[in-house]
């Protein structure tokens, strides 16, 4: 790439960042000149940043974006001129010109192909023709004084910069925390006054500088961050234009709480906000004609909302449309050979396939939410930001998605402990109590604290670090009972080794890496150097009920297949959720480690060199010992045939390739219990 080309590179991205702030403020003020359209002074602040945005555009040769913006910028001259009256009509005009250069930004940001803007731009120049003068229009200047448009002065800074400040800083406060460890080590150990005098001092100095630096940390931290309600124009924009284009009577409302977000994490959800946005119009609610025949308000209501709560950011679309038809995803899955034809699944598992790679159950595309690729997109977003995504529908009634999100980096006070010498720490205010519990009552899995009960899981076996029968005998250990874990009116208490202290920490997300590992929210350089991981306890306990871990036996299957790749993928998949595995090339050798091991269940494919899986599933079950051991089987023939033939030998489930795991597992623990 040419030098040239860089700076091109490098001052259409500025212009992208510019741009995108200016539209922000552009459909604040039209909002607000639509509120009372005789009011003209918000013309004054509309033109002048639409100036902006089409010198910025011009600079970068983006023709299409500027001249959109000029277009509109003369169709504002008109109407401040009076030769063009102010209506509902210019107001949705421009609106709907607001829409169309966000997607045309969006486009120049992926280099994609870009929206055409020949429509907009008739339709704008339409006005350049003279209509009487709206004579009820207010002067613009009496009205200015009375009606002030604020903004804020901003100074740009490139996002690493302050992450690396952000880094630093952090790094200096450990390390002045480590420093006064070490004094108040060397002031026990002295004892001539007159160094304890002086070590006296040198702590007051630290503290001070403790002080000022953790001032100017919260400082930085504060400047990266943007409040939840920096999307609301976006959204309520994308939410008028699709349901006008989709002709739906759609009521939209964003609550949210004053709480405030990471930029740059913000920057990246947004694409996902705006595809669930529009998927929930286009196949959330319907028509009017459909909600009249059942009985529902032709006015249909999808609700965002946003809030904080500790370390994440939970949010919520909720529509009262048509509901998600599991029948109508089981029926679409067999067809495309993803589940067998004879098997069951939950409403739970059904809605879990919505998230497979492709998967979608309407036959037509449309433009409004995307080329039918399902839901995996977003899917695959929330976990690259380390957060994840629940269904829960009821047809004809409506659909909630909530999406819970980490923040990228924030100070928390967290308590830190240690499970098989290893550092884990939970923030504090996702802390209810923490209490002992003596080892002879942890055969009961049950703890109660303050009248309530407490189901136990010991974090080493959740972590598959250690079983709890390596806990020492006479010994009594720490229970935490974590804020806001109830599911499926369960509540969890998790036991930990050793309780080490609590401190003010700096978590940062694990990154990709950590996406799909739900229970881990991040990590933090601790005071002493140490590295801890900052655990999320609602996601660790649930995937533990989810799974049905127990406290104290480990449960053990066998994996019998000739790829090595598939043998691989299950044992990493089973390791996660809390099974030890045992891995076979074929029938023959499976048969030989079952005469030495225990397996509580068998995975196995049906072509294998040696020994076939029904070969294998027909010596089973001629053995007295054997015979009784689950058997699910895994093939990419799934036909009727071989399914037939596979269930008349014995075996219990029959699963197609490629498999998803979030049905594999259950239907293990369905076997299982």
């Amino acid at each position: 790439m040419a030098v040239d080309d860089l700076v091109d590179a490098e001052l259409t991205g500025i212009f992208i960042e510019e741009a995108q702030d200016l539209l922000g403020v552009l459909d604040a003020v039209l909002q607000q000149w639509g509120a009372d359209l005789t009011d003209l002074s918000f013309l004054d602040a509309l033109q002048r940043d639409l100036h902006t945005v089409k010198g910025g555009a011009r600079m970068v040769q983006q023709t299409s974006i500027a001249d959109v913006a000029h277009a509109l910028e003369s169709l504002y001259v008109n109407v401040k001129k009076g030769s063009v009256k102010a209506s509902k009509d210019i107001f949705s005009l421009a609106a709907k010109t607001h829409a169309l250069m966000a997607l045309i930004l969006d486009a120049i940001l992926v280099n994609s192909v870009l929206p055409d803007n020949s429509a907009i731009i008739s339709e704008l120049n339409k006005y350049d023709k003279s209509i009487p003068v709206n004579v009820n229009s207010k002067p613009a200047k009496k009205t200015l004084k009375n009606n002030p448009i604020i903004t804020e002065e901003v100074v740009r800074v490139k996002a690493t910069l302050l992450n690396n400040l952000n880094s630093n800083l952090a790094a200096a406060s450990m390390h002045n925390v480590h420093i006064l460890q070490q004094i108040n080590v060397l002031q026990r150990s002295v004892s001539e006054s007159a160094i304890i005098l002086q070590l006296q001092q040198l702590e007051e100095l630290v503290t001070a500088q403790e002080i000022q630096q953790q001032t100017a940390l919260n400082i930085m931290l504060q400047v990266q961050m943007v409040p939840f309600s920096s999307v609301v124009a976006r959204l309520e924009r994308i939410a008028s234009n699709v349901s006008q284009e989709l002709q739906k009577q759609v009521n939209f409302k964003i609550i949210c709480d004053n709480g405030e977000i990471d930029r740059e994490l913000l920057n990246k959800i947004i694409p996902t906000l705006e595809h669930m946005l529009r998927n929930s119009l286009d196949h959330g609610i319907e028509d009017a004609v459909v909600r009249a025949k059942n009985c529902k308000d032709p006015h249909g209501n999808i609700t965002v909302t946003f809030k904080r709560c500790g370390n994440r950011m939970v949010i919520e679309f909720v529509d009262d449309g048509g509901g998600i038809d599991a029948q109508q995803i089981i029926t679409k899955a067999k067809k495309l050979g993803i589940i067998a034809t004879d098997i069951e699944i939950t409403k739970k598992e059904a809605f879990a396939l919505l998230f497979a790679p492709g998967f979608s159950t309407k036959e037509t595309v449309t433009a409004i939410s995307g080329r039918g690729v399902g839901l995996d997109v977003v899917n695959v977003a929330i976990k690259k930001l380390g957060g994840n995504i629940d269904i829960n529908s009821t047809l004809h009634l409506g659909t909630k998605f909530t999406i819970t999100v980490p923040f990228s980096a924030m100070l928390n006070n967290a308590l830190i402990f240690s499970v098989a010498d290893q550092k884990y720490g939970i923030a504090v205010v996702n802390i209810k109590y923490v209490a002992r519990i003596a080892y002879e009552n942890l055969a009961d899995q049950e703890f109660t604290c303050n009248n309530n009960t407490y189901k136990l899981y010991y974090l080493g076996a959740l972590l598959q670090l250690k079983s709890i029968s390596d806990l020492e005998y006479k010994h009594t250990y720490p229970v935490i009972i974590a804020q806001g874990v109830d599911t499926n009116n369960d509540n969890f208490a998790i036991i930990v080794d050793v309780v080490l202290h609590s401190q003010r920490i700096l978590m940062q997300t694990l990154g990709v890496q950590g996406a799909t590992l739900q229970h881990y929210v991040g990590g933090s350089v601790l005071s002493d150097g140490s590295i801890a991981v900052i655990l999320e306890p609602n996601n660790l306990v649930v995937t533990a009920a989810n799974k049905n871990i127990a406290i104290i036996k480990q449960q053990t299957i066998l994996v019998v297949d000739d790829s090595l790749t598939i043998r691989k993928v299950s044992e990493n998949l089973l390791q996660r959720n809390g099974y030890k595995v045992i891995l076979a090339a074929d029938g023959v050798i499976a048969l030989e480690l079952l005469q030495s091991q225990h397996a509580d269940l068998i995975l196995s494919d049906i072509e294998m060199p040696n020994m076939s899986g029904f070969e294998l599933v027909a010596e089973l079950k001629q053995d007295l010992k054997l015979k009784n051991i689950p058997i699910i089987m895994i093939s990419s023939r799934s036909g009727s045939k071989h399914q037939q033939h596979a269930l008349s030998l014995g075996v219990n489930r029959f699963i197609g390739k490629p498999f998803l795991q979030a049905p594999l597992l259950e239907t293990i623990d369905e076997l299982l219990q």
